[in-house]
């Protein structure tokens, strides 16, 4: 609420705001000072319209997040509570590494590929890499949160809430396609593009929407203290840019940042559920309106009402959260004959008539569901072709060895020593991409052979042993799968006594 000290200020400024308008003084006031500076105040004008654009944003968000769904005193009691030791050890032991952390509110931001020209930058996804002690305290508040956040997310948003899975939203929109087309019931689907989705997450506004689902201001703050002040530094051609402030957006990389994200988006959600007649089954009770994992939203649509109303509350969550739906990238899908006309779509949108990729896989009629086996053999080939099948603890040696025409055990040690330990000349030999890979090689090959075998290869490398008929040493080969391959060239390597060491 407004206090008295604030309305005299305001008053002095020629400011007029209702004393029983919902937000604090200090609210305000930060806006204010953002706008203005956080000095004296110069221009009563700037003034003005600083707090007015506030307010009129307030009551955007106020507007937007309004629900009646909260969670329960006993979840919130829990969520409340002190860490307790087997919270943070069950964290610990579902993490992976052990590097000590430098930072817990600095990441390192890497840039991974998506689809496309990847010379545009909207094609690539910065994923942040995070400290252990940070990852550890996100894990046990998202193990602590996932308990409680079914209780307000819907159960047709199935991302990061448990129990839920996307597979769900693909036989939901299967299923939805086929009884639509089989009982000739006029359907249309509009799959919407989420621009930068975490990305475009605002903090304040994340804020009020936890509050509004009744999350209790003590857990709201364990929260904020993971993105307070928080920054991150850019990792390009193989350095670290200067670090940066980050005021917005979910960390992808973070534990929480998935329930985080579907909290956000679920004052959108619950809006279009309210406001969209969608999808009339016969002999099902009530209506389907949303397929929801994480933001792949995908909308059931009955008549351009439906239509209209959906871009009005999509704006309207836009103007107040800052997310942002790119209608060009959006699809549309119809099922039906829709003897009226097809409903006019947003933005020069236009509907398919087969069908359309959703969740990675291609769903609708025949013609389309067909390209989820395109190149599949070709890709299973491709991975076989990498892998041995002749050992599971060392694939793909075989191929290596004979890449490298290197068949006889000479030959290795001449290049990693007499020891069998150079794991680095090993990778260069056989042209291998790991150096883990090539000492687990070395340390296998060690154990094959014997203590004679060992102290010849020793004396071999030290000058005082040379090749002979007589010794073993020479009768040593890698046997790289020979198969049913026959010859005097073979010979040696078949009547090996140790013809394979792999």
């Amino acid at each position: 609420m407004v206090n008295g000290d604030f309305a005299k200020l305001t008053r002095k400024h020629g400011i007029k705001i209702s004393a029983s308008f919902a937000c604090t003084v200090e609210e305000i006031g930060l806006a204010v000072g953002e706008k203005v500076g956080h000095g004296s105040i110069k221009s009563l004008a700037r003034m003005n319209s600083a707090v007015v654009i506030f307010l009129d944003q307030v009551e955007k968000v106020n507007c937007v997040i309004e629900t009646g769904i909260t969670v329960s005193e006993e979840a919130n009691s829990q969520l409340e509570g002190p860490l307790t030791i087997q919270e943070l050890q069950t964290a610990l032991q579902g993490m992976q590494g052990r590097r000590a952390p430098l930072s817990c509110r600095r990441a390192v931001i890497t840039l991974l590929p998506k689809k496309g020209n990847v010379q545009d930058i909207k094609n690539w996804r910065p994923v942040s890499l995070l400290s252990v002690d940070y990852k550890l305290l996100s894990k046990a508040l998202a193990t602590r949160l996932g308990r409680a956040v079914e209780q307000v997310i819907h159960r047709d948003q199935t991302y990061c809430v448990p129990g839920r899975s996307m597979v769900d939203n693909i036989h939901l929109i299967r299923d939805v396609l086929e009884v639509s087309s089989s009982l000739d019931i006029n359907t249309g689907l509009i799959s919407l593009d989420q621009e930068k989705a975490f990305d475009r997450v605002e903090h304040s506004f994340l804020w009020k929407v936890m509050e509004k689902f009744g999350f209790s201001a003590g857990f709201i703050a364990k929260i904020k203290v993971l993105y307070n002040n928080i920054e991150s530094v850019l990792k390009f051609n193989g350095g670290l840019c200067a670090p940066f402030r980050v005021c917005r957006g979910v960390r992808q990389g973070c534990a929480l940042s998935g329930m985080l994200y579907a909290l956000s988006l679920e004052p959108l959600l619950n809006k279009i559920r309210s406001k969209l007649q969608g999808l009339f089954l016969p002999g099902f009770n009530g209506n389907m309106v949303l397929s929801v994992y994480a933001d792949d939203v995908v909308v059931f649509v009955r008549d351009q009402n439906d239509i209209d109303s959906l871009v009005d509350i999509v704006r309207e969550f836009s103007s107040a959260s800052a997310a942002r739906v790119n209608w060009m990238k959006s699809e549309a899908l119809t099922v039906g004959e829709w003897s009226g006309g097809l409903p006019v779509l947003p933005q020069n949108m236009v509907w398919r008539k087969y069908g359309f990729k959703y969740l990675g896989v291609f769903l609708g009629k025949g013609i389309v569901v067909l390209k989820n086996w395109e190149d599949v053999m070709e890709k299973i080939e491709g991975k076989l072709s990498k892998l041995d099948v002749s050992s599971s603890e060392t694939p793909g040696l075989t191929v290596a060895l004979c890449r490298s025409k290197t068949l006889c055990l000479q030959q290795l040690v001449d290049a990693v020593g007499p020891e069998l330990s150079d794991a680095q000349a090993l990778v260069s030999l056989l042209g291998l991409h790991s150096v883990r890979v090539a000492q687990r090689i070395l340390l296998l090959w060690s154990q094959i052979l014997c203590p004679e075998e060992k102290g010849l290869l020793r004396s071999y490398g030290q000058g005082g042993a040379r090749p002979d008929p007589a010794d073993p040493f020479p009768e040593i080969y890698l046997s790289p799968g020979l198969g049913e391959l026959t010859g005097p060239l073979l010979q040696s390597a078949r009547d090996s006594r140790v013809s394979s060491l792999f």
